[in-house]
């Protein structure tokens, strides 16, 4: 059970990192290779096309944020056991991986 744990948590971590990377990656496309002063002069000269952008920006950072979740829960639905002992198997399970027991 803790191996499955393990796994949980590694899944977790992966959909984060895919978070972050996008994120990065969206925020280097909006800012189209420019300081981030020149963009701040830019948004402040133009605010109606800046918060535009920033409503474009925002849907897809949510909408991949939704879809690394829906990736995430998929996956730990389907490796995770049916906990039949209720939450105390459960929290016996979590204390021996942090314990780091097998």
């Amino acid at each position: 059970a803790a191996q499955f744990c393990k796994l949980w948590y590694l899944t977790l971590r992966i959909a984060a990192r895919r978070i972050v990377r996008f994120s990065r990656s969206q925020m280097q496309r909006a800012l189209d290779g420019r300081p981030i002063e020149e963009a701040i002069e830019a948004w402040r000269q133009h605010p109606w096309s800046s918060v535009w952008a920033g409503i474009k920006f925002g849907t897809h950072l949510t909408a991949d944020i939704f879809q690394q979740a829906w990736w995430a829960a998929k996956h730990l639905y389907c490796t995770l056991p049916t906990i039949r002992g209720g939450f105390g198997q459960l929290r016996s399970v979590v204390s021996e991986l942090f314990r780091g027991e097998n």
